[in-house]
């Protein structure tokens, strides 16, 4: 009602304190899940032969309703002495899995459809249909639908396995030769039925979606080792070569329009049965690789160690000119406990110092294809009065692309003493990574659709890892051991190809015009960009005194003038967050005393910007429903708060990316507390068991954060930007991750 009396319109509820309690959406989807998890094992052999059968079956509900996830996994593994120089083995296993259609729920779209659900609308009207809700479909409805289509998810299985062969002709001297395979299949199927609601929320076709993937995966490893010693010196050397290749394909068919009984009968709902909307689509693609590699072990008293590595990588994904990388490494390393100058340091059981230089390549960044130029077809058109079918550019290849290359230098020590009580691990590195790989966007008027990809520049991570240990059993008999680490980390873009001066992420058209994230010389990478926020405007006559901001009124956001020529424009745009944390921290302790055990583990991160895109949706994208602290919006001159008015238009723009958005992430978090109990060897001898363990396990504990959001813990948003770099910090919606008990129970026979 606000957003609209603010822009000069008619209230849609005259007596909103009418409305009473509301509904809450989020109670209508979300529900407690219940996961039972079953483990199987059998294992044994003799002197020549071992072997392991094992199998697991994993039930899971999804704590959005409607989503389920089960798998069934099967494992053998065995491994054969057939003689004094050959041993064989293998290790297959087969996953099986269904899940429903998680997609449609845990999307970004979901999210922003279930918090931005009027509450004042209801459920069901007072004759029992299913209410309509504005701007959107009833939840309620949408949920009973997909509980009703119980064969609508995906399907998956994954055949994984691996066999070898050692050939060892002399004592010092093997061959190995090991070949890795994965062949997977998924299929998908999704129905919707035909629906009526409301005029704004009905379907009048029926539709089926059948999809299917499948992908062939293998490599061959063959490696020769040969490994001596002489007096005190040990040297170990290896050359080998390996080869690889994967390969998918996918296919998709829809139609719409099937019988109209087939919301009822499952067997009406087959592709040849729809009257329209006929869409077959598919794809496939894959790469293949080569390497060649060597490495040199040598150690003389185990006191003064060295490694020597080199590696050659070529991948099909690189066009001829450059599809082969080279990639050396060595470390160093001296244990100075080991000598005798040390020998009167009882309280020291391991002291080395360690240092490396090596470059390693990447090449996951870029497509299969990606130094070829593509077309699109359906691009037809009329010459004259004839229709002809047309092509038109819609990627531009690169043929130069080569290997992104990892160069990183390392120092560092581990230390061990006390009677092995203190563990210490020190490491500085400075990792450079050239050639960056990275899709760079091109202008409009090119007519290119895909950013073509590039060695786009170089970036800088330094930094230091700090692991600390102790552990102590006590003459009670009660043990304990605690483990911390620390580590920071410093990101720069220290250049970009052709003196290019900055790289935008891709547009965010939906939170407002322009880009979020750029990456600049100096800089970290993906730092967020945008508008600088001041405050709130309380007066006319603070508006009147600011820069020109076009639409401004009382209670909308104030933007800086940082170039100070009077008017706020893209010009002022600037880096306003990092969403790179400073520090990254973990610590695990383990308790135990007699036959009772107590196991936590503890995450976070400090120093890092979330950039809190869902606000777009909370606090204007929708004006049916908004975050609780809404309630602390501007209304009145001398409103201390920064939440600005409500408006339906928002004409000063007040969602723009700006650093209203910015939040700090850091975030302390206990990840799991596991309490266990052994039976005593006493009681198993009676109940004719090796082994009866009882315990249970609690998982996302709590989390200590300042964060708005359902959750700080972001990382990069895989599935939905391809692993896009430049969005590493955004939070557009997502779920938080599940708070999980359990209890279970381990036998050993």
């Amino acid at each position: 009602n606000e957003a609209l009396t603010n822009a000069g319109q008619a209230p849609i509820y005259p007596n909103a304190q009418q409305l009473g309690e509301g509904t809450d959406w989020q109670d209508v989807a979300y529900r407690p899940a219940y996961t039972e998890n079953i483990n199987m094992s059998i294992s044994g052999g003799n002197e020549n032969s071992t072997y392991n059968i094992s199998g697991q079956f994993e039930d899971q509900e999804g704590v959005v309703r409607a989503t389920n996830y089960r798998r069934l996994n099967l494992r053998l593994n065995s491994q054969h002495q057939i003689n004094d120089f050959i041993r064989i083995g293998e290790n297959i296993s087969y996953n099986r899995t269904r899940s429903s259609n998680q997609g449609t729920y845990t999307s970004i779209s979901f999210f922003a459809r279930q918090i931005a659900a009027s509450p004042a609308a209801p459920i069901y009207n007072e004759d029992g249909s299913f209410a309509n809700l504005p701007q959107q479909s009833n939840l309620e409805a949408m949920f009973q639908r997909q509980e009703d289509q119980e064969d609508d998810g995906t399907a998956r299985g994954v055949l994984t396995g691996s066999g070898f062969v050692e050939i060892s002709p002399l004592d010092n001297l093997t061959f190995r030769s090991q070949y890795n395979f994965v062949w997977g299949e998924e299929r998908f199927r999704d129905f919707v039925p035909t629906y009526n609601i409301s005029t704004t929320d009905r379907n009048e076709l029926s539709s089926i979606t059948r999809n299917e993937t499948f992908w062939n995966n293998w490599n061959l490893e063959n490696t020769l080792n040969y490994q001596d010693t002489f007096g005190d010196h040990n040297v170990e050397a290896l050359v080998g070569i390996t080869a690889q290749e994967n390969f998918g394909e996918f296919w998709q068919a829809s139609v719409n329009d099937l019988p109209a009984n087939s919301t009822q009968f499952e067997g009406l709902r087959y592709l040849d049965l729809g009257d329209s909307g006929q869409d077959v689509s598919g794809n496939g693609g894959g790469f293949a690789m080569l390497s060649y590699l060597g490495r040199i072990n040598y150690d003389f008293d185990d006191r003064y160690l060295a490694t020597i590595n080199y590696r050659i990588d070529g991948s099909s994904r690189f066009g001829e000119n450059n599809r082969y990388g080279y990639f050396p490494s060595f470390s160093l390393g001296w244990r100075i406990s080991s000598e005798s100058f040390m020998e009167d340091a009882d309280f020291v059981n391991n002291l080395l110092i360690r240092g490396g230089w090596g470059q390693i390549g990447n090449q996951e960044p870029l497509d299969n294809y990606a130094y070829a130029s593509s077309v699109s077809r359906g691009m037809n058109y009329y010459l004259g009065d004839t229709w002809i079918p047309g092509q038109a550019p819609e990627g531009a290849g690169n043929p130069n692309l080569k290997w992104e290359a990892i160069e990183e230098t390392n120092i560092g020590l581990s230390f061990t003493g006390f009677d092995n009580r203190v563990t210490v691990d020190m490491d500085y590195y400075n990792k450079i990574t050239t050639d960056m790989l990275m899709e760079v966007p091109v202008v409009g008027y090119s007519g290119i659709a895909e950013p073509p990809f590039r060695n786009a520049g170089e970036i800088q991570n330094q930094g230091f890892e700090l692991a600390l240990g102790y552990q102590q059993t006590t003459p009670g008999d009660f043990y304990y051991s605690i483990n911390a680490n620390v580590s920071y980390n410093k990101n720069e873009v220290t250049s970009l190809a052709n003196n290019v001066e900055q790289i935008f992420g891709e547009d965010a058209s939906f939170i407002g015009s322009g880009f979020l994230t750029q990456a600049a010389p100096g800089n970290p990478v993906a730092m967020f960009y945008g508008y600088v926020e001041d405050g709130i405007f309380q007066t006319q006559s603070e508006i009147d005194n600011h820069a020109t901001q076009p639409g401004a009124a009382p209670g909308d956001l104030r933007f800086k003038d940082l170039n100070n020529d009077g008017e706020i424009t893209a010009d002022d745009k600037t880096n306003i967050g990092n969403p790179w944390p400073d520090y990254t921290f973990g610590l695990n302790a383990s308790f135990a005393y007699k036959n009772f055990d107590l196991n936590l583990g503890f995450s976070g991160q400090y120093g890092n910007d979330i950039f809190a895109a869902w606000k777009w949706t909370w606090y204007g994208g929708n004006w049916f429903n908004s975050h609780e602290n809404a309630l602390n919006r501007w209304q009145q001159p001398g409103d201390n708060t920064d939440i600005p008015r409500l408006h339906i238009s928002d004409p000063n723009a007040n969602l723009r990316p700006s650093s209203w958005y910015v939040e700090d992430g850091s975030y302390l978090r206990l990840n799991n507390v596991q309490l266990g109990y052994n039976l005593p060897e006493s009681v198993l001898g009676g109940l004719g068991l090796r082994e009866l363990r009882i315990y249970a396990t609690a998982t996302n504990v709590f989390t200590i954060t300042g964060y708005e959001g359902q959750d700080p813990e972001l990382g990069t948003p895989e599935s939905t930007f391809d692993g896009n770099l430049m969005y590493v910090g955004i939070d557009w919606g997502h779920f938080a991750v599940p708070k999980t008990y359990s209890i279970g129970i381990n036998i050993g026979l």
